[in-house]
């Protein structure tokens, strides 16, 4: 038996299935469904976030995120910032502070802001900006995940910044290994102004300091990660749609050869494919801030 008879058994009643698509019989079905079951799983086993482990930062230094700033400054026609050992101190603690709390986000659940951060090692600032970013395996490819986000890349790439400090911390958060990566820019007070006063100025909160600039974290997928819902909703319409072909084919050849079938609910099938498949297209992956 050829292919084309056999794709011809499967999907289209004839003579050769007894006018019923071997799809569509109670045993395909079944099969079908375990399918999905084995996709599902495995979908989920490789989107779960891969766990680090003890060294996991070794190949990621802030000395290399501060050198791959300035190069992404540079060639943006912004001036480079220059290492602050205030910056990397209220980093380090800024990272800290995370792990202790056990939060990964730009305010701590007690309410505690970035700026403290700043404030708490003395570095009275004009402008700053904070990017955070986790489990990345080295310093280019963190780097190359903040110039990816327009928020992140907005910090790095602004003219009004001209201080630089990087941390680099290991240690449990969530109950698993992790590495975080926390970068802070600044423009001390005294600090001359690295740009011209704009009326983009005109109606922050001060007239002597901006509030620190927030980007959303980032964080690098896994094998699969955040496009495991959308494969297997790829999936899952792709195989409905065979379906619906398959069951729209199947009322068309029996009415057409006047089959009466015995138990048949082929327009119950029909219109219960067409309501997954709508839901499909409405339902939409969960969102992460």
């Amino acid at each position: 038996m050829n292919i084309s008879l056999s794709l011809a058994h499967l999907l289209i009643p004839r003579h050769t299935n007894n006018y019923k698509a071997k799809v569509l019989t109670t045993s395909s079905l079944l099969s079908l469904a375990t399918l999905f079951v084995l996709v599902h799983t495995i979908l989920g086993i490789l989107s779960a976030p891969r766990v680090a482990v003890l060294g996991y930062a070794s190949s990621i230094s802030p000395d290399k995120v501060i050198e791959l700033t300035n190069v992404q400054r540079l060639e943006a026609g912004v001036g480079k910032v220059i290492y602050s050992q205030e910056l990397e101190n209220a980093a380090r603690l800024k990272a800290e502070d995370m792990l202790a709390k056990d939060y990964w986000a730009h305010t701590a659940p007690d309410g505690t802001e970035p700026w403290d951060f700043f404030k708490s090692v003395g570095y009275v600032y004009r402008f700053a900006g904070e990017n955070l970013a986790r489990d990345f395996s080295n310093s280019e490819s963190a780097v190359e995940a903040w110039l990816a986000s327009p928020s992140h890349r907005e910090n790095m790439l602004s003219g009004k910044y001209t201080e630089i400090g990087v941390a680099v911390i290991e240690g449990d958060l969530n109950g698993k290994d992790t590495t975080l990566i926390v970068q802070l820019f600044g423009t001390p007070r005294t600090a001359a102004p690295a740009i011209p006063e704009v009326a983009a100025e005109v109606g922050l909160p001060s007239v002597n300091a901006a509030p620190p600039v927030l980007a959303q974290k980032s964080e690098p997928a896994p094998i699969v990660a955040a496009n495991s819902f959308d494969l297997m909703r790829a999936f899952t319409v792709g195989v409905v749609a065979i379906l619906l072909v398959v069951f729209a084919t199947d009322v068309v050849v029996i009415s057409r050869r006047g089959i009466t079938r015995m138990g048949g609910k082929t327009l119950a099938h029909l219109s219960f494919m067409v309501m997954i498949l709508v839901i499909l297209f409405i339902v939409r992956a969960g969102e992460i801030i």
